[in-house]
């Protein structure tokens, strides 16, 4: 049997975040990945909509669960020429400044003009 997924867990109401879990999925690493859209009733296991809808979640293949900037490293983890900029986003001065970049867009996620891109790729 193949490895398990890494789950995505977004804001299927949010354009920007749509267009991120469309494009993990339809991109050279997608078959790693499973999107779940929140308001949809996809949730990880003990979490509530409130957390998921506050902040993106990634459950990777052995049940460990990401939260806000560090679910967007984990995914850029999995792309080898994303892998050393996820490496240093987890050093303690970029986490912080990744959380507070994190922070500000997730707030106004839905303020944000975002196109997705052209038809395909879809479920």
């Amino acid at each position: 049997m193949e490895d398990k997924k890494i789950s995505i867990y977004y804001d299927g109401s949010c354009p920007m975040c749509t267009v991120f879990a469309d494009t993990t999925a339809s991109s050279s690493q997608g078959e790693k990945f499973e999107r779940n859209d929140v308001t949809k009733g996809a949730l990880p296991e003990g979490a509530t909509f409130e957390q998921v809808w506050d902040k993106m979640y990634v459950v990777d293949s052995n049940g460990v669960q990401y939260k806000g900037a560090d679910a967007v490293l984990r995914i850029m983890q999995e792309y080898p020429l994303w892998r050393p900029l996820a490496f240093l986003g987890r050093l303690p001065i970029f986490n912080s400044i990744a959380h507070g970049i994190y922070y500000v867009v997730s707030k106004n996620r839905h303020r944000i003009p975002w196109k997705k891109r052209g038809a395909g790729g879809g479920t």
